[in-house]
């Protein structure tokens, strides 16, 4: 399997992508057993729902963000000396008028 096709098929294992297959397997299952079939897509609807809602997504996100990333501890104040010149390369109006006033009169 190429790089691609494994990206692809990984998406597939993750929400909500995972959900609406098993909404699909619910619509396919709705004509061989009804019940079983609404009950995966009522389910599908519920999860789909809830992952949606703002609570859900931010304990989503604090679960998969490293501890560090959430609050910085005063140790790590940065500290650093900032520097700031002029550019080194002139732009092209800047060299046109700097080469202008620095030519001789006579050519």
């Amino acid at each position: 399997m190429g790089w691609l096709s494994t990206k692809f098929f990984s998406t597939f294992l993750l929400p909500p992508l995972n959900l609406l297959l098993l909404g699909i397997a619910g619509l396919f299952l709705l004509k061989l057993r009804l019940r079983l079939g609404k009950l995966l897509l009522g389910w599908t609807l519920a999860l789909l729902y809830l992952l949606s809602t703002p609570y859900f997504a931010a304990r989503a996100l604090k679960f998969i963000e490293p501890a560090a990333m959430q609050e910085p501890s005063p140790q790590d104040e940065a500290q650093a000396i900032v520097v700031l010149r002029e550019p080194l390369i002139k732009s092209s109006a800047e060299r046109v008028s700097g080469a202008i006033a620095s030519r001789p009169r006579g050519t």
